[in-house]
């Protein structure tokens, strides 16, 4: 079996997350001994150099997709990134199957309603859909009845977590002094993208309220975005309590997340299809507290491994996170949440990649 693979978003060294669930789809065929090739694009640096690599991407697809061999075309996000693959269908018989990830028919933006139609197109002429969720797969089978009819839907969590990299460090002495963290200190966290719709003022406001019920918890925000200056600006006077990374390496954010006595999840978007964040954050045995909407609302187990709050409540997020980090069975949570994390393990998540592929 030989798969071209195509995405929008590949990682690089200077964005080394920058679609890097779909380089741990690439090493999960590998690991299945599953021929690829791979044609992607790096994070752009500006509108011109945007505009070069898409008219590099489409061509090179579709002159690739057309002169060779393929069993499969897996497209990876589907929106713009369908535009060569749906020409390639008008000359040439091949089998497509679209990864569906959120926001590529969930448009938070002009940009994304206008590719809205081509992601409906794509959709519509594909063998197979593929959904990080159940939460997704539910959506799609709701909205988009017309699209998929009769297309056979698969539940395949973005390529999962590779526990090699996530998992609980037992010795965290080093990690507190190279961090200048201090083992006398509660942290709640939130890694991934810094935009308004991912819940951060509700987070903010929501630490403030944590503080008059417990001062001695310190946030750590890991992320970019374009909402990242006036989320700094909105937390001038709690900048000595938070703590501030960019995005980081894989193995780094997994220390980062051992630093963590609980991630906070907060999304407010329709199109959060998944989450993995969460998850490499449970991997590590870090329970969560989450947005009880989209993805989140399916797996996070209220008593379990972690508490939901209701959409957009600071005082309620405030006092989920207040009730977990002060509860006697606190380490059953974080043995709950690694246990649960590892549903999604890259090797117990192998034999849904087999059933899409078979």
């Amino acid at each position: 079996m030989k798969i071209l693979v195509l995405s929008n978003m590949g990682p690089n060294k200077r964005h080394p997350n920058y679609g890097v669930f779909v380089k741990n789809f690439c090493e999960n065929l590998t690991d299945e001994g599953i021929d690829y090739e791979w044609i992607y694009i790096k994070k752009p640096k500006n509108k011109l150099d945007k505009a070069i690599k898409y008219s590099v991407f489409f061509l090179k697809s579709f002159f690739t997709a057309t002169t060779k061999k393929y069993d499969y075309i897996y497209v990876h996000y589907i929106s713009i990134t369908s535009i060569p693959v749906l020409f390639v269908k008008k000359i040439k018989k091949i089998k497509i199957i679209s990864n569906i990830h959120g926001s590529d028919i969930v448009p938070e933006n002009k940009r994304q309603e206008k590719s809205l139609r081509y992601s409906r197109l794509l959709m519509s002429e594909s063998d197979k859909i593929v959904v990080p969720s159940e939460y997704f797969k539910i959506f799609i089978e709701s909205k988009y009845k017309k699209e998929i009819y009769k297309t056979p839907i698969y539940i395949y969590p973005s390529g999962g977590i590779d526990v090699s990299i996530f998992y609980p460090i037992k010795d965290k002495k080093i990690i507190y002094e190279k961090y200048s963290f201090s083992d006398n200190v509660k942290y709640i966290g939130y890694c991934g993208r810094i935009e308004k719709n991912k819940g951060l003022q509700t987070l903010l406001e929501g630490y403030r309220i944590l503080l008059q019920k417990d001062n001695g918890i310190d946030l750590i925000i890991v992320g970019e975005g374009n909402y990242l200056e006036e989320f700094k600006l909105n937390a001038k006077e709690l900048s000595s309590r938070i703590h501030y990374f960019p995005m980081l390496p894989q193995n780094e954010l997994n220390i980062v997340y051992n630093v963590m006595d609980a991630f906070i999840f907060p999304t407010e978007r329709k199109g959060e299809s998944l989450g993995l964040v969460a998850i490499e954050a449970m991997a590590c045995g870090v329970p969560v507290i989450g947005s009880d909407f989209a993805a989140p609302k399916y797996y996070i187990h209220d008593g379990y491994n972690g508490y939901k709050f209701n959409l957009g409540d600071p005082i309620d997020l405030a006092d989920k996170t207040y009730m977990l980090l002060n509860d006697e069975n606190f380490i059953s949570f974080k043995l709950n949440a690694y246990k649960f994390s590892q549903n999604y393990s890259r090797k117990n998540i192998s034999d849904l990649l087999r059933s899409i592929l078979k």
